[in-house]
């Protein structure tokens, strides 16, 4: 399953979402790391989680991505992901990491049907699911 959306009708199905992230890189006046991206999850029962990550290595950053499913399974009695977005600092739209969609997928099986909003050119996005990227 794939959803294509434009910069117009993205933002009314994810905007809240994007929002979030923008905001988060917005107010982050720390010192600048080589790999900074902000995860926003939302669940089934609606409601959205912010993860940031940063690091200078690419096993810290994946271990640190890995490491918020953790904490999701504490906070959120429901653990299945309805949609994630993976954004970089420079406001790129991009796949959440390998190992953190199959730890996510092995939190819940339900969530291999997660969708990830992606860039696929200028202005234009594409919605999937993550059993379609994995």
């Amino acid at each position: 399953m794939s959803e294509i959306y434009s910069k117009t009708t993205v933002e009314s199905e994810w905007g809240a979402m994007l929002s979030l992230a923008k905001v988060y890189f917005e107010s982050y006046s720390q010192k600048k790391y080589e790999y900074h991206q902000c995860l926003v999850l939302t669940t089934a029962n609606g409601e959205q989680a912010v993860c940031p990550i940063t690091a200078n290595s690419v096993d810290a950053l994946k271990s640190q991505a890995c490491s918020y499913i953790e904490s999701l399974i504490k906070k959120y009695k429901d653990n299945s992901i309805k949609k994630i977005i993976c954004m970089w600092e420079n406001n790129t739209i991009d796949v959440p990491s390998l190992n953190f969609m199959k730890k996510l997928c092995e939190t819940n099986k339900e969530n291999r049907n997660a969708i990830v909003l992606l860039n696929a050119g200028t202005d234009v996005y594409i919605a999937k699911k993550i059993v379609d990227i994995i």
